[in-house]
């Protein structure tokens, strides 16, 4: 088998692994359709079971013995749920222990310049997995205790309780009130719609999916093709780009030879083309969650519960704030929910979004070229975030400029310049965590004279000059 996986590979020009990671997320589809004909109205524990089996079957068609890797994180998870609760000291535990073994894995599977797969692709994902229902456990234990308190407060709560006091509970969408079981965590973490690449799907939703009986697959087979066609789509960009355009040549003589705006523009493809491969996963994985019915959202008949783009908003984001929130969505959730928010104590906006990215770097491994993506972002969306403040409080003072802007002659050529500038930008922000290795980056930024870095690295002395001139001004 692994000689026939090496000869597709070498004909279709791709790395081995990759294509064994791809046929597995692949391998997603007919698996979740035996779950739906044959095992939807079966037994919870059996349907438990089937897909533990399954992830685990995928987990070690791609990774083999290093299977281990993931099941030791859930046995611990589980232990320490089990044994201490939810309290915060087991979060403390279990977030340390996941992350250290996360960076472990990088660090013994990551150490060259060139990325890798290995069994560390499924562990930084069951990582934010495991952490996230930890959490959830404790948001669950602490409105158990709110719900209590308010009932003996009050002892007609329960049936007159008013939106003010729902707002007292913590996650409501994501809390659960009991520690899982050790089959309920690891069904959870294999499930293979989402254990090798993504997308992050809710314990709560997933263990509301799997007490359901329906058979989704006449309402959510349609919107999975359609992924599954569109990942294919972007599969294929990426591979015949690839060819012509591989990260590599950003190090090479040729490149160095060109102007500024070709370097650039040839920066600004080989990101385009990284997008794509991302996007491809992303997409086929999506599908495997709808078709399966997990990203079934019950209240309002969406489908796309565990979306991680939305891919006409990422292909005509004007704005870095707008390309974020289009693509790797869950694990951006993950960020806001369980890191950003809970970051409130700090005092600042600032602090918490920082902590938070470099949460996120270190997730990603010990490359310095994730650091310095993760860094840009900092930047520019401080910057952006400023900006806009500033430009829409003149908008708002100034009517006359403000029914110029909103000019259909003036509006879209605006719109099509930024569309422009956001793809060199975040192709430029993206050459670290395609090169990974500083070795390799810095010679690329060093021929775009890091215009980045000193475009919104400069903007960090600005505010602080101008904000007191406008706010005398407005006075």
């Amino acid at each position: 088998m692994d000689y026939v996986i090496t000869s597709i590979a070498s004909q279709v020009r791709c790395d081995a692994n990759a294509l064994r990671l791809i046929i597995s997320a692949l391998l997603g589809y007919p698996i979740c359709v035996i779950y739906n004909i044959y095992l939807s109205k079966s037994p919870i524990i059996t349907k438990h079971i089937y897909y533990t089996l399954c992830g685990l079957f995928l987990c070690y068609y791609n990774y083999g013995i290093n299977t281990i890797h993931s099941f030791v994180s859930c046995i611990f998870v589980w232990t320490v749920l089990t044994l201490i609760g939810p309290k915060r000291k087991a979060i403390a535990l279990n977030l340390t222990f996941c992350m250290s073994y996360l960076l472990y894995g990088y660090y013994v599977t990551q150490t060259g310049s060139e990325y890798m797969f290995t069994w560390t692709i499924p562990q930084c994902v069951l990582t934010l997995r495991l952490i996230a229902m930890t959490f959830d456990v404790y948001d669950g234990h602490r409105n158990t205790k709110i719900l209590a308190k308010l009932a003996t407060d009050s002892p007609t709560y329960a049936k007159n309780s008013t939106k003010s006091d729902k707002l007292e509970l913590f996650s409501e969408d994501t809390a659960v009130d009991n520690c899982p079981t050790l089959l309920q965590l690891l069904s959870h973490s294999y499930f293979p719609g989402s254990f090798l690449i993504g997308p992050q799907v809710k314990y709560k939703n997933y263990l509301k999916y799997i007490e359901s009986n329906d058979n989704f697959l006449p309402k959510c087979w349609l919107p999975a093709m359609s992924r599954l066609m569109l990942g294919l789509i972007y599969l294929l960009i990426y591979q015949i780009g690839s060819i012509h355009w591989p990260y590599q040549y950003m190090n090479s003589p040729e490149f160095d030879s060109y102007g500024f705006f070709m370097r650039a523009s040839v920066v600004a493809i080989i990101a385009k083309l990284t997008l794509c491969k991302y996007l491809s996963g992303w997409l086929i994985a999506e599908g495997v969650c709808i078709i399966s019915g997990a990203s079934y959202n019950e209240k309002t008949g969406s489908v796309y519960e565990c979306s991680n783009v939305y891919v006409l908003k990422f292909e005509t984001a004007t704005t870095f704030g707008g390309l974020i929130r289009s693509f790797n969505l869950t694990t951006n959730e993950f960020a806001a929910r369980y890191l950003f928010k809970r970051l409130k104590f700090l005092g600042s906006r600032i602090a918490s979004h920082f902590l938070t990215l470099l949460f996120l770097a270190l997730w990603h491994g010990w490359a310095t070229g994730y650091y310095i993506t993760f860094g840009m972002e900092f930047l520019i969306m401080k910057m952006e975030w400023e900006v806009l403040s500033l430009f829409n409080s003149w908008r708002n003072r100034n009517k006359t400029m403000d029914s110029l802007l909103s000019a259909f002659y003036i509006r879209w050529p605006l719109l099509v310049f930024f569309r422009i500038y956001t793809i060199y930008m975040f192709g430029y922000c993206l050459v670290p965590f395609i090169l990974l290795s500083y070795t390799k980056w810095i010679p690329v930024l060093t021929q775009l004279y890091f215009c980045g870095h000193i475009i919104y690295g400069t903007w960090l002395l600005i505010p602080p000059l101008i904000v007191p001139y406008i706010k005398a001004k407005q006075q």
